[in-house]
């Protein structure tokens, strides 16, 4: 759940009560200077802080929510804000803090026990999502809650309680097509083949981008035998999930029994090879829920999604191993390049800069930042980048040349 900013300036305002210490049903004091520049701080801050959790500066983010923190104790959104950083962290037991901090002051606060109730889920807590998603329908009840509450469920293999999750989503939100999904999947699972067709093809109706019903719709109609009309909708999930080996796995049994060995010998060989990357990855997030704070760990898991392929993985998480140890120059330097190989130069920026911070004098560092620059068409940040690179390495005839071709203006 994202913040609402708007949102932000109207309780920053209210929550002046608590520095008056005035009752909730007092008459509202004047709004001094003081606090009207704390107000600004504290907005200024949380924006911040936002773009460097939207950029994956986790570290940066966080140490700006708590600066907002101690201008403005009181507001549950920068407890919120740092909930969400210290999820992305792996720190549950901080986040679960940041939350309760939150219903302390707001007990009303919507989304905390829902996010609660994910972070729960997440390390395989389903009795106590559970119990929380309930807490957060008591504040109105939502679509998207009981959705999460028929997962659980279904982890918990109570199939009548999480069909009865899922439709009582439905009720709430008929267009809600990840609902339709769900109960989709439920319904194959336990064998109700026509009921999983119908759920299934209702959420693609309402979302056709939705990938995991195309991947089950795509699986149905395996089973069914409608083998072209599988591949059809298989194609469709794999071009999203190039990683998930159910998907290779169906599309090669598909492609067999219509007799194209070749092509379906080759998806199951493919399958083979990501569950084989699975298992691995599987393993390495076990030693991280261990020792979330060691950032070894994550390097290792960014490593192991690196060599299977799966870039922007990968780079969550070489991003969250230097939120815990900023210093490390050469993984600075790869997930800079990791960016760039995806065509993100924005991105790539910072870590050139995180680098330039710790030695000023890496010309290679100068020299890849400013050719970032030439190309977004920032030609004054190129040219002195450029020049840096050649101060530092005046061998370095390629920056040389670079400068020597840069356009004038």
């Amino acid at each position: 759940m994202k913040i609402n900013t708007l949102y932000l300036l109207m309780i920053t305002f209210l929550l002046f009560f608590f520095y008056l210490g005035c009752k909730p049903r007092q008459k509202e004091p004047d709004i001094t200077p003081q606090q009207i520049f704390v107000a600004k701080i504290t907005m200024s801050l949380l924006k911040e802080s936002e773009l460097a959790l939207e950029r994956r500066d986790y570290l940066t983010a966080l140490a700006l929510a708590d600066s907002a923190g101690k201008y403005t104790p009181n507001l549950p959104s920068v407890h919120f804000l740092r909930a969400l950083i210290l999820e992305k962290l792996y720190r549950f037991e901080e986040s679960q803090d940041a939350y309760e901090k939150i219903l302390l002051i707001d007990p009303y606060y919507r989304g905390a026990r829902f996010n609660m109730g994910n972070n729960a889920f997440r390390i395989g807590q389903f009795r106590k999502a559970i119990g929380l998603y309930r807490k957060e329908q008591e504040i109105g009840p939502r679509a998207d809650v009981y959705a999460n509450m028929g997962l659980a469920y279904s982890n918990l293999y109570k199939a009548d309680s999480a069909e009865w999750a899922y439709l009582q989503a439905i009720a709430l939100d008929s267009s809600y097509s990840k609902a339709y999904t769900m109960l989709g999947q439920l319904y194959k699972d336990d064998g109700e083949i026509e009921k999983a067709f119908d759920y299934t093809y209702r959420g693609l109706i309402l979302d056709p981008n939705n990938v995991h019903g195309q991947y089950i719709y795509g699986t149905l109609l395996l089973q069914a035998g409608q083998l072209e009309d599988a591949i059809t909708y298989l194609e469709k999930a794999k071009e999203k999930l190039p990683w998930n080996q159910g998907v290779h796995n169906n599309l090669g049994q598909a492609l067999l029994r219509l007799g194209r060995q070749e092509e379906g010998n080759r998806y199951l060989a493919r399958a083979d090879t990501l569950r084989e990357w699975q298992s691995k990855i599987e393993e390495q997030r076990g030693f991280i829920d261990i020792q979330p704070g060691n950032p070894v760990n994550w390097i290792r898991l960014g490593n192991i999604l690196h060599s299977a392929g799966r870039i922007e993985e990968a780079i969550e998480a070489y991003e969250i191993s230097l939120s815990i140890n900023h210093r490390n120059i050469p993984l600075q330097e790869t997930v800079a390049y990791l960016w760039l190989s995806l065509g993100d130069t924005i991105k790539a920026v910072p870590h050139y800069h995180a680098i330039l911070q710790q030695d000023s004098t890496h010309a290679d560092t100068w020299f890849n930042l400013g050719v970032v620059y030439a190309n977004t068409g920032k030609l004054n940040e190129a040219r002195i980048a450029l020049q840096n690179a050649l101060n530092y390495n005046p061998n370095d005839t390629t920056a040389k040349t670079y400068i020597e071709n840069l356009p004038i203006r």
